[in-house]
């Protein structure tokens, strides 16, 4: 059985190694999202309190006047928002989130059944189960890749990903 959890083994290796990448990216892009909906409330607010307290005449922040620190913090608050819609951070992050539970859950279910595998089955049954373990994440990967594709709002063309078939 040394060849069979070996490659389980490598199976389990190739899960964890998609699960640190979907906990990193989609931390990354929950700051992101959360930052730019941060700024965009602040810079509101900033634009709401400058337009009812400040004298247009008078230099204000900076030495800019109100006028001016108005278009800044409305074209920060445009921006960023734009950013987030245009890059997909926040159905990304969720995506990213998604698969990575999945990926989690997947590698407890295989550790489950190879305990059993191990007390009554065969290195057969362990290479399918080896087998069915990278097949499934190679699968969750796909479908997660393929529903980041179609949430990113570009200007160019998105490639299209097939899914895998089944065997």
């Amino acid at each position: 059985m040394d060849q069979a959890n070996e490659a389980f083994g490598i199976a389990v290796d190739y899960a964890s190694n998609q699960i640190i990448w979907y906990q990193l990216n989609g931390t990354v892009k929950l700051y992101l999202f959360r930052s730019a909906g941060v700024i965009s409330i602040l810079a509101t607010i900033l634009v709401t309190y400058l337009s009812a307290t400040l004298d247009n005449e008078k230099p204000t922040l900076f030495g800019f006047r109100k006028n001016v620190l108005i278009a800044v913090l409305a074209a920060s608050s445009a921006m960023v928002i734009s950013l987030s819609s245009f890059f997909g951070w926040k159905s990304s992050w969720e995506s990213h989130r998604l698969a990575q539970f999945q990926l989690e859950a997947l590698i407890v279910e295989s550790r489950i059944q190879k305990l059993k595998i191990e007390k009554n089955g065969t290195d057969t049954e362990l290479f399918e189960l080896a087998h069915s373990l990278s097949t499934r994440v190679r699968e969750i990967v796909s479908e997660e890749t393929i529903k980041y594709y179609k949430s990113v709002t570009s200007a160019s063309r998105v490639p299209e990903l097939k899914k895998p078939k089944k065997k």
